[in-house]
């Protein structure tokens, strides 16, 4: 998701439908996972 970032930033019209897509529907999941993880551990 980081390089995601890049490149949207820097070669925006390389920035493919797919590509949001996948950010979407696999990489934002894994991250709410992971900050809900982050959350219970911080109560």
């Amino acid at each position: 998701m980081a390089g995601m970032r890049e490149v949207v930033i820097h070669q925006y019209f390389g920035v493919t439908l797919g590509m949001i897509w996948r950010v979407a529907t696999s990489d934002l999941i894994l991250l709410k996972e992971k900050m809900s993880t982050i959350i219970d551990e911080l109560k």
